[in-house]
């Protein structure tokens, strides 16, 4: 499991951003940020864990990262960002876009330097087609928005007719922080979609107030074509009423259903995606965008404990399958709780490096506590399996490398205080993981040679003997029944398989 700051901070939303220029732009906005680096098997992924504000003086808690360019890699990257961080339940788009403008209607014009956010129409995917022989349709799903950022949106727009518009402060804040400018309104032209060197007016619009941008609610269309060509553009007014173009958000929205998490997308409108095509605007655009994001999260109340996602009934847990899942008791969880895990893992570690042959002995165990370490990072950890767990830390603390006997070693003494331990704790004895590890422990030691002289095995016998406890018998008989002889390569793959 990743072990990156995302554990401590557990960020509810994140921020994706395509271009350098965008992921500035919202960096700049986030208060409390730190950076961090995360290389796996999966490559190398940078995010960035901060705050903006939320409504009635919350916080909320967010991993800013930057997918690339593309709906293939946006999928990707946005799918690797859910398991990295798997206490997200929004994930927002914010950037830049080409804008489709409609001369003949002012109410739909959109113009340079403008905002579009998600609508209840939501992404459209216009290259997901099918190609008849008279016609292309359309093949793709509209992905809704996220219903709570769009109602914010909404309240927002609503405001807006009352004089508020509180994302132009903040895109000014942006603009000063990184010396951007917004470029001068006669560098908006657009030109005629049947004829490039013929200029268009733009139409006399009361509502637009010089200088700012307006906000759209709307569709956005998304592909992986950079559009240059106007007369598609104007098409994909008419088929979808879409407001925008753009290339990651049909990537991100997939890959957030998929992951039965909301999405949002807010694009700053930097070109008419056409011939005249630029980068002149495109600094403005991304500042737009990240100014309307922080805006439109402080309408929206933090996440509190009801987002925490609930344990699954998985017939292979009988005590969960047992319990009332509704009242289940969470552990508040801290960075306590993950160090102590750490430190867990550590130490059992070092001794499984010690290459004896009871070292094996440590694998359910490493198992149990890597089972733990899932649950803390899923925000799942139940208050019986933190107590359960600090019990065996503590065991594990005392052991360590404490013990030389050639007799007994300390992977064998520390199995033998665990056990010890399970046999007079009401915690260890409730919980599943730590009967299955204890009863995998002791097929283990049968399966060694010299499995009939084993310490641990006499002292189950005798436990399950004298305190008639017929748990420990039962595991004793299971272990007896599936135990089979580990040769070198057979031990090999249990120690390698286990970490």
């Amino acid at each position: 499991m990743t072990r990156i700051p995302g554990a401590i901070y557990r960020p509810d939303i994140a921020i994706l951003t395509a271009l350098p220029k965008e992921h500035a732009a919202v960096r700049t906005l986030m208060d409390d940020a730190v950076s961090h680096s995360e290389t796996d098997h999966q490559g190398t992924r940078h995010y960035t864990f901060g705050t903006m504000p939320a409504r009635d003086n919350g916080k909320h808690s967010l991993a800013l990262t930057m997918v690339g360019v593309g709906n293939n890699i946006s999928a990707i990257a946005t799918t690797q960002l859910l398991n990295d961080l798997p206490t997200i339940r929004t994930v927002i788009l914010s950037g830049i876009a080409g804008g489709i403008p409609n001369p003949t209607s002012a109410t739909d014009h959109v113009r340079l330097g403008d905002i579009v956010v998600s609508s209840e129409e939501g992404i459209v995917q216009f290259d997901f087609v099918k190609d008849e022989f008279f016609a292309i349709v359309s093949r793709h799903p509209p992905r809704p928005a996220s219903s709570n950022l769009l109602r914010a949106a909404r309240m927002l727009e609503a405001d807006a007719f009352h004089g508020l518009r509180p994302w132009e402060v903040v895109i000014d804040q942006v603009l000063s922080t990184l010396r951007w400018k917004r470029p001068p309104s006669t560098t908006d032209k657009l030109a005629s979609p049947d004829d490039p060197t013929k200029l268009l007016k733009h139409p006399k619009d009361p509502i637009r107030i010089n200088g700012k941008p307006r906000v759209f609610l709307g569709t956005i269309a998304s592909s992986n074509t950079l559009l240059k060509n106007p007369v598609r553009r104007d098409e994909l007014r008419r088929r979808h009423n879409a407001k925008a173009v753009e290339m990651e958000a049909s990537g991100t929205a997939d890959a957030a259903w998929m992951a039965q998490a909301h999405h949002f997308v807010i694009r700053g409108i930097c070109d008419y995606c056409d011939s005249k095509k630029g980068d002149g605007w495109q600094n403005y655009a991304a500042a737009a965008a990240a100014g309307y994001l922080r805006s439109l999260l402080a309408r929206v109340g933090e996440a509190g404990r009801r987002n925490i996602p609930r344990i699954a009934i998985d017939s292979v847990r009988p005590e969960v399958a047992r319990s009332d899942v509704a009242s289940a008791e969470y552990l508040s969880l801290d960075d306590d709780v993950l160090h102590q895990i750490e430190a867990t893992q550590n130490c059992l570690l070092s001794l499984l490096a010690d290459g004896s042959h009871a070292a094996q002995l440590l694998i359910p165990t490493i198992s149990w506590i890597t089972s733990i370490d899932r649950k803390f990072h899923q925000h799942r950890l139940l208050e019986r399996e933190a107590r359960a767990l600090q019990a065996i830390s503590a065991e594990v603390r005392q052991v360590g490398m404490a013990y030389s006997s050639s007799s007994v070693s300390p992977v064998e003494r520390l199995s033998l205080n665990l056990l010890d331990r399970y046999q007079g704790s009401s915690v260890l004895r409730s919980n599943w993981e730590v009967r299955c590890a204890i009863g995998n422990l002791l097929t283990l030691a049968v399966s060694e040679p010299a499995g009939s002289t084993s310490a641990l095995i006499s002292e189950v016998m005798q436990k399950s003997v004298s305190g008639a406890n017929w748990d420990l018998a039962q595991m004793l008989f299971d272990a007896l029944h599936h135990a089979t002889p580990l040769g070198d390569s057979g031990r090999d793959f249990m120690l390698t398989t286990a970490i």
